[in-house]
Parts: structure tokens; C-alpha cells; sequence
């Protein structure tokens, strides 16, 4: 049960990281801004993503 609930951690953390990281580009101006999250959009709006981190995001309140 660790060893998952650390590989959870692992994958939410940088799903986290490049949502967070997308955000930081809005620093730059709002070109850098549609330029990252048109790149980082092609990730992580695919429907099947959006339900693995749901899924993960449940699994890791279950894991604890």
C-alpha cells in the first residue's frame, strides 16, 4: 500500500507541477500564457487523463 500511494503521490505531483507551472507563465504576459497552455492542454484535457487523475486524486484520499 506505500509503494502505491507513493507512485500516486509521484504521477499527481507533476500532473500538479505542470497545471501549477502553466499558471506561472501568466508572469511572462497572456502570449506566454496561451502559448503554455495550448502545449500543456494537448496533456492533460484528453478525457482519459482528466479521469486518471480524478481516479488517482480518490485513491490517494483512500491511501490516505
Amino acid at each position: 500500500m506505500r509503494k502505491l500511494h507513493r507512485l500516486n503521490a509521484l504521477i499527481l505531483s507533476s500532473f500538479l507541477l505542470l497545471h501549477i507551472g502553466n499558471h506561472f507563465f501568466a508572469l511572462l504576459g497572456p502570449a506566454f500564457h496561451i502559448t503554455a497552455m495550448d502545449a500543456t492542454r494537448v496533456i492533460y484535457r484528453q478525457h482519459s487523463i482528466e479521469i486518471l487523475v480524478i481516479g488517482l486524486f480518490i485513491c490517494q484520499i483512500i491511501l490516505g
